[in-house]
This record gives structure tokens, C-alpha cells and sequence, in this order.
């Protein structure tokens, strides 16, 4: 028999996505967010792979239960998946947290400078632990206000893998700039955070080959901060994060 011929369920292999309706709505999803901005009909059937009336069909039974949003004839993803999201991001964070908590801390242990680990959510970051001493106090509370993904280097090293992250303008071109001396560099180095009163550099982390799952940063008082010694243990720290990635979270 020509098991090219056979359905895959009759062979005993996963079915395509889009074999079930349930299967085909997460491909519409999926296709949503990998578009990083409210998408259109025609759009979101080329990147299924779905004739434009089948997803159409199941764009408007997801808009029904707000998986998805509609403007202008394009859509994006609703309130519902968000909050979903957000669960998602709070469960990663405490994995995250869990095992690089004693890498942090053997990093500002070593160095005595802020060690922290940061995600992006929602178009900011959010800062999943931080390392510090007592004396710190006072910059790691404008350090934790402060969400933007373009002023630090934490965010910026993020932004860099994934420039989706920004969804409200186009990035000015100084900031293209230095996306690019990012990716060539492998890390966000010599960041001035001035109005916060650090230096500070970062490094992202993968997971596989995807998007960065996280950054990896490590900043002082700009009186303090010495670029080598800085960039040295943020290098080191880096190889043994993603170590711990392979082992703990693959």
C-alpha cells in the first residue's frame, strides 16, 4: 500500500494543524501575532495556508468570544488571548526566576554590581528578579518604573532579535542604528541609562532558535561602572544562562 496515500491519523502521526477546527482557529492566532500588527483577511489565509472563507468563518466565531479584534477590516489578537498571555508570561517569569535566581547571585556576589533578568511584555519590559545591594535601594525603584523597551539595555536587547516588539511608530533611525550594532556585537554594550543614573549593558537569551526569551543585564552607578570588567561577567553569565536554558527549560 502507498502510505503517502493514507490519511496521517490512519498512520498514527499528529494530524496537521489544520485538520481540526480547533487546530485551524490556533493557526489563525498564531498567524496574528507572528504578523507583529493588526493583519488582514487575505493576509492571515496566505500565512495558514486556509481558503480566505474558512478563515473568515473562524475570524468571526473568534471575535464572538474576543480571541481576536477587528479595526478597519484588519485584525489583531483580543482580550481574551491577551489575558491568556499574560498567564503565559507570569508562568515564564517564574521559571525564569527560579533558575537563574543563584546565577544573579553569584554575578553581583562576584562583581557587586545590579544583576537583573527582564522580559518584554506587552510592548515593555518587566523585570523578572534583580540582584542588589542596600545602597541601590533607591536606583532599582527607577529602574523597576521605568518600562520602556527603548531606554535600557535590557530592552534594547531585546528589541534588537525582535523588532515587532514596538507597535505604535516606526523606530527613528538613530535606534535602527543601533539595533543593528546589537545584533553584530551579540550584546547591547555601553548603554547610558542617564536619566537613570547607571550604566548599564545586556545580553540576550535564546531559546533554540527562536525570539530572545529574556535579557540578561548587569549595570552600576555610572561613577562605578567599568565597561571591561562589566562586559567580561556579563559574557560569562551569559554562556552559563544559556546552559541552564538547554537543561531546565528546553
Amino acid at each position: 500500500m502507498d502510505m503517502a496515500a493514507v490519511p496521517a491519523r490512519a498512520q498514527g502521526r499528529p494530524a496537521p494543524e489544520r485538520d481540526s477546527p480547533v487546530g485551524r482557529s490556533f493557526a489563525i492566532l498564531r498567524a496574528i501575532r507572528e504578523a507583529g500588527e493588526p493583519t488582514t483577511l487575505s493576509e492571515i489565509a496566505r500565512r495558514t495556508g486556509l481558503p480566505k472563507s474558512t478563515a473568515h468563518r473562524l475570524l468571526a466565531e473568534l471575535l464572538v468570544v474576543a480571541a481576536v479584534h477587528k479595526t478597519n477590516g484588519r485584525y489583531e489578537l483580543g482580550q481574551a488571548t491577551q489575558a491568556l498571555a499574560g498567564s503565559c508570561d507570569r508562568g515564564l517569569a517564574t521559571a525564569l526566576r527560579r533558575v537563574f535566581r543563584p546565577l544573579l547571585t553569584t554575578v553581583h556576589t562576584k562583581t557587586r554590581y545590579l544583576v537583573g533578568l527582564a522580559i518584554a511584555v506587552d510592548s515593555r519590559i518587566e523585570w523578572v528578579d534583580l540582584r542588589y545591594d542596600q545602597e541601590s535601594i533607591t536606583l532599582i525603584q527607577r529602574i523597576e518604573e521605568n518600562t520602556d523597551l527603548c531606554a535600557s539595555a535590557a530592552g534594547k536587547a531585546l528589541l534588537a532579535h525582535n523588532p515587532t516588539l514596538i507597535t505604535d511608530s516606526t523606530p527613528p533611525t538613530s535606534l535602527t542604528s543601533e539595533m543593528d550594532q546589537i545584533r553584530r556585537n551579540g550584546t547591547s554594550e555601553n548603554l547610558s541609562e542617564a536619566r537613570l543614573g547607571i550604566m548599564a549593558m545586556a545580553a540576550p537569551l535564546f531559546r533554540a532558535a527562536e525570539q530572545p526569551i529574556a535579557a540578561l543585564s548587569i549595570g552600576s552607578p555610572r561613577d562605578r561602572f567599568q565597561p571591561e570588567v562589566a562586559q567580561t561577567a556579563l559574557r560569562t553569565a551569559s554562556l552559563h544562562a544559556h546552559g541552564l536554558l538547554r537543561h531546565h527549560l528546553y
